[in-house]
């Protein structure tokens, strides 16, 4: 028990002691030794679009996801229509979606 009484403040103040010791300096990637993207991400990147979505906020989801949701999505139709999840459209008021480029 005594063992037990003198090692609790040492286990109680080691996260403490952990979570306040220096970090190491923050390595960037070099450039030049970074793996290319691989050829099946080339191709499907002009494919993938981000989705920004605004919801009237007297709409039920609004309580859970916000009146303000973000995604992402693969166009999958050479008309346009892309795929994504359905909580990011759930109850839209407005959608925009954006392409690589910057189109809108």
């Amino acid at each position: 028990m005594r063992r037990m009484a003198l090692a609790l403040p040492f286990l109680l103040a080691l996260p403490l002691a952990l979570g306040a010791a220096p970090h190491g300096t923050e390595q960037k990637p070099d450039a030049k030794n970074a793996p290319a993207l691989p050829s099946y991400v080339q191709r499907v990147q002009p494919a993938v679009v981000g989705i920004k979505v605004q919801v009237p906020r007297n709409r039920p989801s609004v309580l859970t996801l916000g009146p303000e949701r973000w995604g992402s999505g693969v166009i999958f139709d050479p008309s346009g229509y892309a795929l994504t999840v359905s909580y990011v459209l759930l109850d839209a008021g407005t959608i925009e979606v954006s392409l690589r480029d910057g189109r809108t």
